[in-house]
C-alpha cells in the first residue's frame, strides 16, 4: 500500500496547475490595469487638450486667473472613475502659446499582488495662439490733447502708455516676415483725423479752399504826433491769482492777472501810420477732413460718392495720417511711434470720437476711400473683421453745418454732449451690422457717461475693458490680441 500510494501521480495535474495559474492570473491582470492605464491617459490628455485651447482663446490677461481656469476646466472635464490623484504640474501663457503640463497616478488593482500599487503618467499639450484664417483690424486710437495727462502709477503720459500697448499688439500679430494673415489699420484721431496730404485730389475729398499764400507791406510806422490833452488810466502792476481754463475735458491752472496794484495817469497822444504791416500766410492741405453733413452719411461708409470736406489751414491741427490695412509690420509699428497729442505748437486737440470710429469703419470697408479690405463676410470669418476703440474721455466737439468740428455751444452743450454720443453709438451700430467685431477701452476714464458709451459700442461686455491706470490699458491690449489669435493645438 505504501509504495502503492508512492507511486500514484493523478494529484500532479491539480498541483501543476495551480503552480501554472498564478503567472497567469498576473498576466491578465497586467493588461487590465494596463488598458485602465492607456485610458485614463488619453481621457487626461483630451481634458488638457480642451483647457489649453479654451485658455489660448481667453481674454482673460492675468496668468495666475488663466492657470486657475486651466484647474477648473481640467477638474470638470475629468471623470474620476476613470483617472484620480491629478495635478497640474506646469503652467504658461504668453501671447504666441499656452502650454499645459499636467501629471496622474492611478491606483492598481491586480498589479498589487506584484507589489506594484499605483501607475503613474504625465501628459502636456501646447495651443498656439497664431491665426490661419484672414483677419483685418483697425486700430482707432485716441490722439488728444488729454492723452499728455501723466499716469499716476508709471510718471510717464498716457500717450507714451498707448504706443507701448499698441507696439505690443502689432507685435503679436504680424510676424517679422510680413507674410501672415493679419491686415491692420492705425486710425490715429483727435479733433479731426488725417487721410495724409497725398488724397489732396482723390474723388472722396473736397477742399473747402485752394492751397494759397497770401502776404501783405510790410512799410506801416507809427508815429505819436502830438498831445491830445487828455489822459488814461494804465494799470502798471497787478496782483496775481491762480486761474483754471479746461482743454479737452483736462482742467489746468495757470497765473493770471487779478487787482491793480499801482495805476498811474499818461497822457493820450495822436499817432500818425503810414504804410501797411508785413505778413505771410500759407494755406494748405495738412491732411485733415471732417464728417459728410449729407443726410446721414456720416454715420456709415454708405455712398462713397458723397464727398468728405477737406481744410485748407496754416497748420496742421488734426493727428497723425491713417495708415490703410497693411501687414508691412515697420510701417505700422514706425505710425504707432510717432503717435502725439501735440499736432502742433500751443493747440490743444479735443475729442470727436465719431469720427475716428467712421474711418475705423472706412478702412475696414470694401468701399472707397479706402479699398484694401475684402468684402464683408455676414458671419464674419472670412475675413474676420475688427475695429479697437480706444479713448480716456468724453466726446467735446459736434460737427457744424459745413462737417467742421467745433466746440459745445455754452447754452446748448448738454444737447449737443447728447447728439454727438449718440452719433458714436450710431457708427458703432452700423459698424456691427456689417458684421465687424469691436473690443471697446476706457483708459483711465472717470466719467461713467463716457464709460456707458463705450460699453455700447462693444459688441458684448466681454469686448469691453475698463483700464484705469497703465498697467491695464496694456493688459487689455495683450487680450484683445491674443482673443483675436486664432488657437490651435501645437503638440
Amino acid at each position: 500500500m505504501l509504495r502503492t500510494f508512492l507511486n500514484d501521480r493523478r494529484g500532479n495535474f491539480a498541483l501543476v496547475a495551480a503552480i501554472a495559474t498564478l503567472p497567469l492570473i498576473l498576466s491578465v491582470g497586467v493588461g487590465i490595469d494596463g488598458a485602465r492605464y492607456y485610458k485614463a491617459r488619453s481621457h487626461l490628455q483630451q481634458a488638457v487638450d480642451m483647457a489649453a485651447l479654451a485658455v489660448a482663446a481667453s481674454i482673460e490677461q492675468d496668468t495666475g486667473k488663466l492657470r486657475e481656469q486651466a484647474e477648473i476646466f481640467i477638474r470638470d472635464n475629468l471623470d474620476m472613475r476613470t483617472i484620480e490623484s491629478v495635478a497640474l504640474a506646469s503652467f504658461d501663457a504668453t501671447s504666441d502659446e499656452v502650454s499645459i503640463r499636467v501629471a496622474g497616478s492611478l491606483p492598481t488593482t491586480f498589479m498589487k499582488l506584484a507589489k506594484f500599487e499605483q501607475m503613474d503618467f504625465e501628459t502636456m499639450t501646447v495651443a498656439k495662439r497664431s491665426p490661419e484664417r484672414m483677419i483685418e483690424v483697425a486700430l482707432v486710437l485716441d490722439n488728444t490733447y488729454s492723452m499728455g495727462v501723466p499716469d499716476p502709477s508709471t510718471g510717464e503720459t498716457r500717450i507714451a502708455t498707448l504706443r507701448k500697448a499698441g507696439k505690443s499688439l502689432v507685435e503679436a500679430l504680424v510676424p517679422v516676415s510680413n507674410e501672415g494673415t493679419v491686415s491692420i489699420a492705425l486710425v490715429p484721431y483727435a479733433d479731426h483725423v488725417n487721410v495724409g496730404v497725398g488724397n489732396k485730389s482723390a474723388s472722396w475729398l473736397a477742399l473747402d479752399a485752394a492751397e494759397r499764400t497770401e502776404t501783405g507791406g510790410g512799410d506801416r510806422v507809427c508815429e505819436p504826433r502830438y498831445k491830445t490833452g487828455k489822459t488814461k488810466k494804465v494799470c502798471k502792476k497787478y496782483s496775481q491769482k491762480t486761474c483754471t481754463t479746461v482743454k479737452d475735458g483736462i482742467p489746468e491752472t495757470y497765473s493770471c492777472d487779478d487787482q491793480c496794484l499801482l495805476e498811474v495817469e499818461e497822457d493820450e497822444y495822436d499817432q500818425k501810420c503810414t504804410g501797411t504791416s508785413a505778413w505771410t500766410k500759407t494755406y494748405k492741405f495738412w491732411g485733415c477732413v471732417g464728417t459728410r453733413t449729407s443726410m446721414s452719411l456720416r454715420l456709415s461708409d454708405a455712398s462713397p460718392a458723397s464727398k468728405y470736406p477737406g481744410y485748407v489751414e496754416r497748420s496742421q491741427t488734426c493727428a497723425r495720417p491713417i495708415i490703410s490695412l497693411t501687414k508691412d509690420r515697420p510701417a505700422l509699428l514706425a505710425g504707432v511711434a510717432a503717435m502725439t497729442h501735440e499736432t502742433s505748437k500751443d493747440y490743444a486737440a479735443y475729442t470727436h470720437i465719431p469720427s475716428g470710429v467712421v474711418w475705423g469703419l472706412n478702412v475696414l470697408s470694401p468701399l472707397p476711400p479706402f479699398e484694401e479690405a475684402e468684402p464683408y463676410d455676414e458671419e464674419n470669418l472670412m475675413p474676420r473683421k475688427v475695429m479697437i476703440l480706444m479713448t480716456d474721455g468724453d466726446n467735446t466737439l459736434i460737427h457744424d453745418s459745413r462737417g467742421k468740428h467745433v466746440k459745445f455751444d455754452s447754452k446748448t452743450a448738454d444737447a449737443q454732449f447728447k447728439s454727438v454720443n449718440k452719433d458714436t453709438l450710431d457708427i458703432c451700430t452700423n459698424a456691427k451690422k456689417n458684421g465687424i467685431e469691436i473690443y471697446s477701452i476706457a483708459f483711465a476714464v472717470t466719467k461713467q457717461e463716457a464709460k456707458d458709451l463705450l460699453k455700447g459700442c462693444a459688441s458684448d461686455t466681454a469686448h469691453y475693458y475698463d483700464a484705469n491706470d497703465a498697467a491695464k490699458l496694456t493688459a487689455a491690449f495683450s487680450g484683445i490680441a491674443r482673443s483675436i489669435n486664432q488657437v490651435r493645438l501645437a503638440q
